[in-house]
């Protein structure tokens, strides 16, 4: 009991300390004090057990799985040949020698140190473009914060620390709706340059000759370079919600705050149609009545009620 009263107490004060630090007053939540970050950007999780502790309250399965010995979940990512990102390790249409290799690089990558990561996360947060492990550290060393806060144990947040709990849940309906299958890795570096590139212009930032050189060598098309830039202009939100059915909108509704709510209207307005093509009356009604009650005029108490899911017979 006084480690657990300890490590709670330090990790809060170790992170009030950073936070102050960054922004000049004191943490006005939970978050800020366990995971800090300068107002505006990403949080970091701070070295110790505290994120395991708020990792295991969100959802203790997925924590369990892991905390597997690294031994035993290697050998069952390379058994299910996709990683923990559903990336896969080998391509089955490749030589057996091209396979070995990317066997040998997987394996390779799940050896690192935790700190290498921690610098490897903390500079791809910052959008870096780089590929290779070298480009990485050269990188690493262009942004020093990152590099020593990696190496005493900073990493960025979770997602669902950093996201709204609207946004956690429009994430999680997303990846249900996602259809199964695994990733090829150019697929994934592909999505990873879209991501930096989008990390990058809502920074102001943008490295134009690298964004240029990457069209130039093929890696990305100039659409799909288009694409990141649209993203990052769009509210997270908003591109979260727009592919989700209305009965998922709905409930990611009810979690939103009232900054949220004005953006996910026009979006649940647009999927009105969705409620006649429900075949069971009682979905249908019940739809109905959530709908109209998130789309009636001139009631502002409909945002300041309770946040309950839409529950759907």
């Amino acid at each position: 009991m006084g480690f657990a009263i300890g490590m709670t107490v330090s990790a809060g004060l170790l992170g009030s300390a950073i936070y102050y630090l960054l922004n000049g007053e004191r943490p006005q939540t939970w978050k800020d004090a366990y995971f800090p970050g300068k107002k505006g950007e990403a949080r970091m999780s701070i070295p110790g057990y505290m994120k395991d502790v708020v990792a295991y309250a969100h959802d203790p399965k997925q924590t369990l799985l892991n905390k597997m010995s690294p031994v035993l979940s290697m050998l069952s990512a390379v058994l299910e040949n996709r990683d923990f990102y559903g990336t896969e390790i080998r391509h089955p249409d490749d030589p057996v020698v091209q396979q070995l290799w990317q066997l040998a690089k997987f394996a390779g990558a799940e050896a690192m140190p935790f700190s290498v990561r921690g610098v490897q996360k903390l500079v791809q947060q910052k959008g870096s473009l780089e590929e290779s492990f070298p480009g990485q550290v050269k990188a690493a060393f262009r942004n020093p914060k990152e590099l020593i806060a990696g190496q005493f144990g900073f990493q960025p947040a979770p997602a669902y620390i950093q996201n709204s709990p609207a946004l956690n849940r429009a994430h999680e309906y997303d990846l249900a709706n996602m259809p199964p299958g695994t990733r090829t890795q150019e697929q994934a570096e592909k999505q990873r340059l879209r991501n930096a590139i989008a990390i990058q212009y809502r920074s102001g930032h943008p490295d134009h000759a690298a964004i240029a050189n990457l069209v130039r060598e093929g890696k990305l098309t100039q659409k799909e370079v288009n694409s990141a830039i649209t993203t990052a202009k769009t509210n997270p939100l908003v591109r979260a919600a727009r592919p989700l059915h209305l009965d998922q909108l709905l409930n990611v509704y009810a979690d939103a705050d009232q900054k949220e709510r004005p953006l996910l209207r026009p979006i649940i307005a647009k999927k009105t149609g969705d409620v006649q093509k429900e075949m069971d009356p009682q979905r249908r009604a019940a739809l109905r009545a959530a709908l109209q009650s998130v789309l009636r005029k001139g009631s502002p108490s409909q945002d300041s009620g309770s946040r309950r899911s839409v529950a759907m017979p």
